[in-house]
């Protein structure tokens, strides 16, 4: 892990922030404002997502853990298991997971 980010868990709520760095581990973001910012998420612990607002300028990096399953799935979709990257969508868009779809891990809230 990079020494130079910190995860806590904490609740930041109201805030607006323009052209900073965030990292959304570790913490829940409720009714916030992101203007021309870098949002980086690496997938090492809690998460919570609440009403908040994304400008368009934002940038995402997806780190460590995160982009690794990020990788896997692009993997298995170019190797045939279209069907499980499928079923992964379908839980990203709320709907109900097809019977071979389970998700364990850290408790995470993101909405």
């Amino acid at each position: 892990m990079n020494p130079q980010i910190q995860v806590a868990v904490q609740k930041i709520e109201g805030q607006t922030f323009v052209g900073a760095n965030i990292q959304l581990d570790g913490a829940a973001y409720v009714k916030c404002t992101f203007i021309n910012c870098n949002i980086i998420f690496m997938g090492t612990g809690f998460l919570h997502i609440e009403d908040n607002n994304f400008d368009t300028t934002c940038r995402w990096t997806l780190a460590g853990s995160a982009a690794a399953t990020l990788s896997f799935l692009k993997l298995m979709y170019a190797s045939g298991a279209t069907q499980m990257v499928e079923g992964f969508f379908r839980v990203i868009r709320g709907e109900a997971p097809p019977p071979h779809i389970s998700m364990e891990g850290p408790p995470s809230s993101v909405q």
